[in-house]
């Protein structure tokens, strides 16, 4: 069994250099066509399933290549995005961002999950 992994288009807080983990965030026009690009190229490979985070910007890029090569889509709730508490939608440069950064993979500040919560979730 193999497993491909992708992350999703660009967003719209990506291009605004903020913070965004579970904040349900659309695609850019560019995140679009990415997304398309995507589905182009996963007729590469022999995918059988897809599964996704309930995000928008997670579920229209896979909806838009399980549309191209009709294929199954799952959304799975365990694979929504890492939350990052009170630093959602911050600045990504945020000094008290920055400063916690260091702390993510096992404790995360103010209604936020570490990297480890969030792998042992998905």
């Amino acid at each position: 069994m193999k497993f491909y992994v992708t992350r999703h288009g660009e967003a719209v807080w990506n291009v605004y250099n903020k913070i965004c983990g579970r904040t349900d965030v659309e695609l850019t026009e560019k995140g679009r066509e990415q997304a398309r690009q995507l589905a182009q190229r996963a007729g590469e490979y022999q995918i059988d399933l897809i599964l996704c985070s309930p995000l928008q910007r997670a579920h229209e890029t896979a909806q838009t290549v399980a549309d191209r090569w009709g294929i199954p889509l799952v959304v799975d709730e365990r694979l929504i995005e890492q939350n990052y508490g009170i630093f959602e939608g911050k600045d990504r440069q945020d000094a008290g961002f920055l400063a916690n950064k260091r702390q993510f993979a096992f404790r995360y500040p103010e209604g936020g999950e570490s990297m480890m919560q969030m792998a042992w979730r998905v």
